[in-house]
């Protein structure tokens, strides 16, 4: 979701806010329709966002790296 929303920093706060006119990542967010000329906004904690990747995205990081030196020594050799 973070891809497709335009990201601010809260000033002295840590949290951002998220903006996004795509109807379906407004659907996502609030359960409705997003009427033509408006925008959907989320404020999200910045914490949240770190233990998001401390907790589910770096475990990934050992495979990604295993996977990525499988395919190099597949398709592009040593």
């Amino acid at each position: 979701m973070l891809g497709h929303w335009a990201a601010r920093r809260i000033p002295n706060e840590d949290a951002i806010v998220l903006v996004t006119k795509n109807e379906s990542d407004a659907m996502k967010i609030a359960g409705a329709y997003l009427p033509n000329g408006y925008v959907k906004s989320a404020i999200l904690d910045l914490a949240d966002i770190r233990g998001l990747v401390a907790n589910e995205l770096i475990p990934f990081d050992l495979w990604l790296a295993q996977k990525i030196t499988e395919s190099r020594k597949r398709y592009v050799g040593d």
